[in-house]
């Protein structure tokens, strides 16, 4: 077995059954599955949403769902935030690197 497989998440096909299966009747949710896939996509691990996003089966479903709860998908401004603020530590640390 290589070092990388051995570093691999395993994916969780059951979740990711699941989150198809929800996506395959939307727009037919209720509202705490449209949390749930939500949910998924903006913490499940990254594996499971790379294998849902790359499903043509649902493509359809998945941009639809993703047009309309774009808002709920985006980055709040606390995460942008701190995104903004990682890039300018890291600009100010090479700054300061290459001046040494």
């Amino acid at each position: 077995m290589s070092e990388s497989s051995k570093r691999s998440v395993a994916v969780d096909p059951k979740r990711l059954a699941h989150m198809e299966s929800l996506l395959k009747r939307y727009p037919d949710l209720v509202q705490n599955e449209r949390q749930e896939i939500i949910q998924f996509l903006r913490t499940g691990r990254l594996r499971d949403r790379g294998l849902l996003t790359s499903n043509q089966s649902i493509s359809d479903e998945l941009e639809a769902f993703r047009n309309d709860h774009e808002r709920e998908l985006s980055l709040s401004w606390g995460e942008f935030f701190v995104i903004a603020l990682i890039i300018m530590l890291a600009v100010a640390a090479a700054a300061s690197i290459w001046h040494i």
